[in-house]
């Protein structure tokens, strides 16, 4: 059966350009224009794959995600956000919410169908994946007050790379806990950002330590390029005035990521766990990179164990994984979330007994 694709843009031009993009891939895919037009497609038939956009007629495109979430019957759905909305802290809000990955417009339809691969495995036609150029890459920038950096972004994008703003180390670090990107380029003298401290913070926290820096400084701090806070796979580029310089050195860097991180021509599709405790973490709407380890931790305090989750110890559970919730989210969205949960474990005792 061919995955199907639901596409949620008010724009005619983004829905006939993805429309198309992914029907010649093989994939069958609906298209529409509103929240109530999807909400009618999501209620006549299961879809694969929802690419929403969050800026819509008719509402906002991430309270909808929080619905599909909290639904047991669509909580494990792929989402892709695809928004002008491209500050980070519309990012985190879209990532946080439940989405599996944000794509700010404008969009590279080739970057696209590569997260749908990603996601749902090869296309049905058997096309292989179009290969990521030194374009299409994701990029956090470090240092929003910045001006320079700002004009930079957005000379960036027209190069098909997709940037995130932020204007400190701690929204660059809340986004970074929340998904990956290829670069993170640094503007040392923007206000209120401390070269040494981003550069070291970067590179001790394990996760982050082997993402390429790009420092831009025309008098870089010693403590920076001498004290050992760059690796040789990062490079510093002065604040030209000419763009094309900090261009050409941000292409080597990816390049030289490129070659040390080949991907396969065809990305494999991220297997599919239907447990229980998967579809659980799922409806949690808590970060994906902490949803695992806080709710096995909730369930141990419950005295269950996450591996053998049914719906009679996920009920026994519920307090537990109550006061999980109320570490990521108000106390109203956390009983909202907990009442989904609730359903989820009577939908899942209902399925089992009628097996």
């Amino acid at each position: 059966m061919y995955p199907d694709i639901l596409i949620l843009d008010d724009s005619l031009t983004v829905r006939t350009d993805l429309q198309s993009a992914l029907a010649a891939a093989g994939y069958r895919v609906t298209a529409c224009s509103s929240m109530v037009s999807a909400k009618q497609e999501l209620d006549r038939r299961p879809f694969a794959l929802i690419i929403l956009d969050v800026v819509l007629p008719d509402g906002d495109g991430l309270d909808l995600l929080r619905e599909l979430k909290a639904a047991p019957e669509h909580a494990a759905m792929r989402v892709i956000v695809l928004s002008t909305e491209s500050e980070v802290k519309s990012r985190v809000r879209g990532l946080a919410t439940g989405a599996d990955e944000y794509v700010g417009k404008p969009y590279d339809p080739s970057y696209i169908l590569r997260c749908v691969r990603r996601f749902l495995g090869p296309s049905p036609t058997g096309q292989p994946t179009p290969e990521r150029g030194v374009g299409e890459r994701k990029i956090l920038a470090i240092g929003a007050r910045s001006t320079y950096l700002t004009v930079l972004a957005e000379r960036l994008r027209l190069d098909r790379h997709d940037v995130t703003l932020t204007y400190s180390l701690e929204e660059a670090s809340q986004f970074l806990s929340l998904t990956s990107v290829d670069c993170v380029v640094v503007d040392a003298a923007a206000p209120g950002i401390d070269a040494d401290e981003v550069c070291r913070r970067l590179k001790v926290t394990s996760s982050w330590s082997t993402i390429p820096v790009l420092l831009l400084s025309d008098a870089p701090p010693a403590s920076v390029v001498g004290g050992g806070l760059l690796s040789p796979q990062d490079a510093v580029a002065s604040r030209s005035t000419n763009l094309t310089s900090v261009r050409a050195k941000l292409r080597e860097l990816l390049r030289q990521r490129s070659s040390d991180h080949k991907r396969p021509a065809v990305e494999q599709p991220v297997p599919r766990d239907n447990s229980l405790f998967t579809r659980l973490v799922a409806t949690s709407g808590i970060p994906s990179t902490q949803a695992r380890a806080t709710l096995d931790r909730a369930l141990m305090q419950a005295g269950v164990q996450s591996h053998n989750l049914t719906p009679e110890t996920l009920e026994a559970a519920l307090s537990a994984v109550e006061r999980a919730f109320l570490a990521f989210m108000t106390p109203e969205e956390a009983r909202w979330r907990i009442k989904a949960v609730a359903a989820l474990a009577r939908l899942a005792r209902s399925r089992r007994d009628r097996e």
